[in-house]
């Protein structure tokens, strides 16, 4: 007899599987701050909180020296929402905020520009009032009042005839007194004698009357 060799099957080799690659968690970054203000008078930035930050990265430029303020350099961590700067009169500044966490920075939020100017000085206006026209005032001369001067007689002393008996009044200023000369002068003398008969004659005439 004929013997009819069977072959031994083969065996099928069974496929090893890979293992499978596990992909590395995720590290979310904060956003960038909202709302971000600046002003210099008070100087102050401030900022709205974003979810997902631990604190935030500040820091106040100076514009006019391109250099961040003192305590801001290169910047301030702060876990709030707003920060104090001293603004000097003339110089412009602004505000840049970074939202920070475990796994990163955000990028930055920037502001807008303030400064301190200084008021110009007003100058009083000197208003040039006209002087007032001296405005002449004519006084009138006044007029010569005429007085009329009336020259009365004085009256003529009526004479009364003296009653019988009765001594006439002779007025001590009616009869002239003669004045005695002084003797030794004969011409003098005579003058005398004849002063005293008119008196003597102007006696007997008043009596006479």
């Amino acid at each position: 007899p004929i013997v009819t060799a069977t072959p031994t099957p083969t065996p099928t080799p069974t496929p090893t599987l890979a293992p499978t690659a596990t992909s590395a968690p995720i590290c979310p970054i904060a956003d960038k701050p909202l709302n971000l203000k600046i002003q210099c008078d008070p100087g102050k930035c401030s900022w709205s909180s974003v979810s997902g930050a631990d604190n935030y990265k500040v820091s106040i430029i100076d514009e006019n020296t391109g250099k961040p303020l003192s305590g801001f350099d290169p910047f301030k961590r702060v876990d709030g929402t707003s920060v104090n700067f001293g603004a000097e009169t003339g110089h412009t500044y602004q505000c840049i905020v970074e939202s920070e966490n475990s796994c990163g920075s955000s990028s930055a939020a920037k502001s807008e520009s303030c400064g301190i100017t200084v008021s110009p000085t007003n100058t009083p206006v000197v208003t040039q009032t006209s002087s007032p026209t001296p405005t002449s005032s004519k006084v009138s001369s006044p007029t010569p009042t005429e007085i009329l001067i009336v020259k009365t007689n004085s009256p003529t002393p009526e004479s009364k005839t003296p009653e019988k008996g009765a001594q006439p009044k002779v007025s001590p200023s009616a009869t002239p007194y003669p004045t005695l000369p002084k003797a030794g002068r004969w011409p003098d003398n005579i003058a005398f004698i004849g002063g005293l008969a008119v008196a003597v004659i102007l006696i007997v005439a008043g009596f006479a009357l």
